[in-house]
């Protein structure tokens, strides 16, 4: 059988997504992270867990004069990047704590998925112990959605890599 009618609802901010959801306007939705321990102490609500792959992943631009594939320090500055990234607080401030780190080539949630599987610790630099710290500092631009979960990561990324002389600054597209 087809359906009547479809009804197609867009919400920009997850948090008018949620209010609606509470109010019983929206009957299924994803949880936005803020709105974990709320639902969580509701017990009007079902609340299903799903395991899906989320990748933490930052893009280079290759022709860079600074990061690129021919830059004199591009390959050092995108490894240092790339290694002060705490994936473990990534997963508790951005997913709300529910999620698994990866620690191999294949996430946890997807087929071929196998915990013996590991690469070398990806969060070697966290500590800032051992890091280049470069001066003076570079200065990089970092392209990102102008929303509140993009800004977020934008500026947590900065904080991250300034220990090592390395300044994010955001560039919010519209």
């Amino acid at each position: 059988p087809r359906p009547q009618a479809i009804d197609v609802r867009i919400f920009l901010e997850a948090q008018p997504r949620w209010l609606n959801f509470e109010s019983g306007a929206v009957a299924k939705i994803g949880l936005p992270k803020e709105s974990i321990g709320s639902a969580q102490a509701n017990s009007k609500l079902w609340l299903r867990k799903q395991m899906l792959p989320n990748v933490l992943r930052l893009s280079f631009n290759m022709d860079s004069r600074v990061l690129g594939a021919k830059a004199a320090r591009g390959r050092e500055l995108r490894g240092i990047i790339a290694g002060m990234l705490d994936r473990a607080e990534y997963v508790k401030l951005f997913l709300g704590g529910q999620g698994e780190q990866a620690y191999g080539p294949v996430p946890p949630g997807v087929v071929g998925y196998s915990p013996g599987i590991r690469f070398a610790n990806a969060n070697a630099s966290q500590s800032g112990v051992g890091v280049k710290k470069f001066d003076p500092p570079v200065e990089l631009e970092m392209n990102t959605f102008a929303n509140a979960n993009w800004r977020q990561f934008a500026e947590w990324v900065a904080l991250k890599v300034a220990p090592a002389g390395i300044v994010i600054k955001p560039v919010f597209l519209r």
